[in-house]
């Protein structure tokens, strides 16, 4: 028998919470972290080898860093919720003017 959708999201959300719950390095950040930097020092933070995240995204985990493969120019990458690595992530426009960065770690 295949969940319904309440199920299925309830599932969803309770693998979420437990990757939030065991992810002790992002914990560590969100306490130590300055959440002020501007997208543009966000950029040159990633450069220097970071990972930067945002203060009000969904899941503690997500963060995006610059992935540098050979044959390949570098590209901004995105772990996301669900702990994926996703590339070629695209900033929205709240993302480019929001003041609320922070480095998450390298």
């Amino acid at each position: 028998m295949q969940p319904n959708r309440r199920e299925t999201v309830a599932l969803l959300a309770g693998a979420a919470i437990a990757q939030m719950v065991a992810s002790n390095a992002f914990a560590q950040a969100n306490e130590t972290s300055m959440w002020n930097l501007s997208f543009g020092q966000a950029i040159e933070a990633m450069k220097a080898g970071n990972s930067v995240a945002r203060r009000g995204w969904n899941a503690s985990n997500m963060r995006i860093f610059i992935e540098k493969r050979d044959g390949f120019e570098p590209s901004i990458c995105m772990l996301n919720a669900q702990g994926r690595k996703q590339p070629g992530w695209l900033a929205s426009q709240p993302d480019m003017l929001g003041e609320d960065w922070g480095i998450v770690g390298q």
